[in-house]
Parts: C-alpha cells; sequence; structure tokens
C-alpha cells in the first residue's frame, strides 16, 4: 500500500509514512524520533511528494507509539455505548478535546442522527410528541438512518484520515430493539451489516452503571436541558426510551454486557460512575490497555 508502512507482527503499531521516514533518516537529517510539531527537512518534504504521506484503513492496528505518547491513528471508528444516563455525549466531548490537542483529526457524531436526514428519523423515533411505532418499525427507521449515516459521514471521515467517534453504533440496536424490545438478534445483525455495509468499530468504549443511577441522571438531564455546541451531546429533551420500564433497562445493561463478554477485543467495558474527570482518565487507560495488548 502506498504511503503506509506496517509492523511485520500483526496487530501491533501502525506507522504513518512521516513517522518511519523521519525515524529512518535521522543520521542524516539530524531528527530525532517523531514529536508533535517536529519541522521537516527539505529531504523530507522531497521524499514525501515523490512517495506520498496519505494513510489507508486497517482494522485493528490503529495505534502509533512514540516515547511515553500514544495517539490513536487516523481512519479509526470508535462508539461509545452504554444505558441512558451513562454519560457518553459527555465522554465523547471530553476525549475529542484532548485528541485535537494532540493535533489529531477528530469528527463526534451520533446515532441515530448524524445527518439531516438522520435527525429527522431520531426526532420521529424519540420525540414523545409523535405517535407510538412498533418495534418493527423503529427497527426499519434506525437502520435508515444508520444507512445514511455510515455513507454521508462516518466512511468519507475515516477516508479522510479522521478519528471518527460515535455516540450509539450497531450495538445499541442489537440490545435495544433486541433484548429491549424482543426482536429477533440474527435478524437485526444482517440488518445492521447491511445499513453499515459491513463496516465494524475499531473500539468500543462500553460505559457501564446500574440502571436506577442512569436513570436519575437521564431524568436530571431532561429537566435542566443541556445547551451544548457538540454535535454528538445529548439536546436535554426525555425520549421515549427515557420513560420505559426499569426491566427494559436492565435488560438493555445485560445485553451490552453480553456483547463484551463475546468480544472482549473491541469492546473496553468502563465504569461510570464518578465524575466526568474520573471517568475520562479510565477511558484514557482502556485506551492505553488495548494498546499494550494489541
Amino acid at each position: 500500500m502506498r504511503g503506509e508502512f506496517l509492523s511485520p507482527f500483526p496487530y501491533l503499531f501502525r506507522l504513518t509514512l512521516d513517522d518511519l521516514c523521519i525515524s529512518l533518516m535521522a543520521p542524516f537529517i539530524r531528527l530525532n524520533p517523531p514529536f508533535a510539531g517536529m519541522p521537516r527537512s527539505p529531504l523530507l518534504h522531497c521524499f514525501l511528494r515523490e512517495y506520498g504521506s496519505d494513510t489507508k484503513l486497517r482494522k485493528n492496528a490503529f495505534f502509533v507509539v512514540s516515547e511515553k505518547r500514544f495517539r490513536p491513528m487516523a481512519g479509526t471508528l470508535i462508539t461509545f455505548e452504554g444505558i441512558e444516563g451513562a454519560g457518553k455525549s459527555t465522554q465523547i466531548e471530553l476525549l475529542a478535546t484532548r485528541l485535537k490537542e494532540r493535533g489529531i483529526p477528530v469528527l463526534c457524531t451520533r446515532e441515530p442522527g448524524g445527518t439531516q436526514f438522520g435527525e429527522k428519523i431520531r426526532d420521529l423515533v424519540l420525540n414523545l410528541t409523535h405517535e407510538a411505532i412498533p418495534p418493527i418499525v423503529e427497527l426499519f427507521l434506525m437502520e435508515a438512518a444508520r444507512g445514511q449515516h455510515v455513507t454521508a459521514r462516518i466512511i468519507p471521515a475515516l477516508k479522510k484520515g479522521r478519528v471518527v467517534l460515535c455516540d450509539r453504533f450497531t450495538d445499541s440496536t442489537l440490545v435495544y430493539q433486541g433484548d429491549g424490545r424482543g426482536l429477533d438478534w440474527k435478524m437485526i445483525e444482517e440488518m445492521n451489516q447491511v445499513a453499515a455495509q459491513g463496516l465494524q468499530p475499531d473500539l468500543t468504549i462500553l460505559l457501564d452503571l446500574d440502571v436506577t443511577t442512569g436513570l436519575e441522571r437521564a431524568a436530571q438531564r431532561s429537566v435542566h436541558g443541556l445547551s451544548l455546541e457538540h454535535p454528538s451531546q445529548a439536546n436535554g429533551e426525555a425520549s421515549r426510551f427515557d420513560l420505559e420500564e426499569i426491566d427494559f433497562h436492565e435488560r438493555v445493561r445485560t445485553g451490552f454486557l453480553k456483547i463484551a463478554k463475546n468480544d472482549p477485543d473491541r469492546v473496553r467495558v468502563v465504569s461510570s460512575a464518578g465524575t466526568p474527570k474520573e471517568v475520562h482518565e479510565r477511558i484514557w487507560r482502556a485506551l492505553e490497555k488495548r494498546l499494550s495488548r494489541s
């Protein structure tokens, strides 16, 4: 692949052309291994003009290491999952800020939503002022929104080399419409596959919280409302899911934990108890742990 170098060991570290060239040419151009903001030499500029510095998508190989710092590679899909009130939107904002401070391009988005079409479907599904819809219709609407979202926003962002932080993805459909509503898992998996065009998250952060605390947080959010500019944030409104019986939310939580148990390489369970800063540090450590075990 032009413009991309990979470690000979699978699932280890992926290097951009810039990183590798600087390291290999250091003895000749008097540069140390790559650090953020390092100036490029004329020789390196010539090399990059000849061979390009674009990166390609590669599943499960999305971290770069340099000394004690680490950063997710561009072209990475990280999803956030959890019950109502788990704090996904807040944690996406905190992680996005931290990544941007390190010069990493980030796209924050959400499901259902993320596009003009998807946001209208979100309103139809979640807004309490609309008529109730049966579970199968809810599922079709979710998948329609996802199809547009993946095509119009996620895939283009990944091709541009961005880290995509998505508030909910296919796992939520499995547990909400599957475990929660009682629809068939296999059918949902097949529909997820079609709508997402086979796209799978590189990493999923599952924010786990007991249901009672989560619903209390969600109720507080809907009472006070949130005025947040971040595109993946909640709007502060109560949704249909907020008002479901507690047994529904217990099934959803159990479903998420089942997915994490069955796919531990992809899903990292992070406790959502505590302050937003404490939870953010747990997420950051989970990213580091994923790196060390890759």
